[in-house]
């Protein structure tokens, strides 16, 4: 796997290579660092969950090698009560309790919380919640406690990934239209009710992954259009940043608050490193510039921003000008619809994000600047 630093004139040394664990059959669907402990937790395609420790020699060996009735999807774990959660490909939710060796883990209970794949977990010991999301377009809470559902919210579409905000008890879930939504559950009457506070929409294609900046309440998203889309919830400005450096589906991402920000950075929301990886094998860094720019949003038109051509879907210009219609593309400048006649030029902006060459229109192409 490649990496790549996103700015070369920085004085920084690519990452190295620490360990690798072998000897996995099959596909691993996830994997999780059991914090202030070496070891890590997986998951795989061949139903197994293994628990693996460092050993003298540098080298991980599993301690606990369990089988599950079904493939494992998705891991999550919780330091503060020792248990671990384990998502499967049928919809099960499987709670463990963990030794303080990790030798050994003892089955807990099954939370029938889905039909479908588990594609997401989070553990909130302050509200002694287990909240899961599926491809069954479910997102549910339950108990740890008592093991009893508290309440369940049904998307439009399949969800695919799910985050979560200890502050203000938000869940925030990626589904497969490439739209995220921000839920939260409250007590009426005295019954629960989960109820939608917002909705992001800036992915084209399915949401790959989510990652929390609890500093700073920043949301990041990742997503099969090959874009990572930075969200400043917090910033109560509704700005967000795209970030395209990736050629293939962003499958994962990770905010590194510790991380090695910019040099000269002495905001705390300008510190701290995005990580992101993808299926063209490439893992990339982020550093969150202060002189990054906000990306356009994309305007609808039905003729060329600059020629007045229309788009194949306006019969009537087409009619009356006698032409054929043409597809519609956006310049990643200004955001304007344009033809391709009139966006011959590839660009690349770093400073909004598009690290990669991208379409920019014949109007905006000699405005780029040297600092662009």
């Amino acid at each position: 796997m490649a990496a790549v630093i996103q700015d070369p004139s920085r004085q920084i040394t690519k990452p190295e290579l620490v360990f690798k664990i072998d000897g996995l059959s099959c596909g691993v669907n996830d994997a999780i660092f059991i914090p202030g402990r070496d070891s890590i937790v997986t998951g795989s395609e061949d139903r197994t969950l293994r628990i693996w420790v460092r050993r003298d020699t540098g080298k991980f060996w599993p301690t606990v090698i369990e089988l599950l009735p079904s493939p494992v999807t998705c891991i999550t774990y919780s330091a503060e009560s020792h248990r671990l959660f384990v998502g499967l490909e049928n919809g099960t939710v499987v709670e463990y309790d963990v030794a303080e060796d990790l030798n050994h883990i003892e089955h807990k209970r099954d939370y029938l919380s889905h039909t479908a794949r588990i594609t997401g977990i989070v553990c909130t010991p302050d509200m002694g919640w287990v909240v899961s999301a599926s491809k069954d377009r479910t997102v549910a809470w339950y108990s740890t406690n008592s093991g009893r559902r508290i309440c369940e919210h049904i998307l439009e579409h399949s969800a695919m990934c799910l985050e979560y905000d200890v502050g203000s008890h938000y869940v925030f879930v990626g589904d497969s239209s490439g739209r995220i939504t921000l839920l939260s559950i409250n007590q009426v009457n005295g019954q629960v009710m989960c109820r939608v506070i917002r909705e992001l929409r800036g992915h084209e294609q399915s949401v790959s992954f989510l990652a929390w900046d609890s500093i700073n309440s920043r949301l990041f998203s990742c997503s099969a259009d090959h874009s990572v889309i930075f969200w400043d919830i917090g910033g109560a400005k509704g700005s967000s940043f795209e970030l395209q450096g990736h050629s293939k589906e962003v499958s994962s991402i990770c905010w590194w608050s510790t991380g090695a920000s910019s040099a000269n950075v002495k905001d705390s929301k300008y510190k701290g490193l995005l990580i992101s990886g993808g299926l063209d094998g490439y893992l990339i860094f982020w550093f969150m510039d202060p002189s990054r720019i906000e990306s356009p949003n994309w305007s609808e038109s039905d003729v060329c921003h600059i020629c007045s051509g229309p788009f194949f879907w306006n019969v009537r210009k087409m009619w009356n000008n006698m032409s054929v219609g043409v597809r519609q593309h956006h310049c990643r400048r200004c955001g304007h619809a344009v033809c391709d006649k009139c966006s011959p030029y590839r660009s690349n902006l770093p400073c909004m994000g598009f690290e990669k060459d991208v379409r920019i229109c014949s109007q905006c192409f000699p405005l780029i600047t040297d600092s662009e």
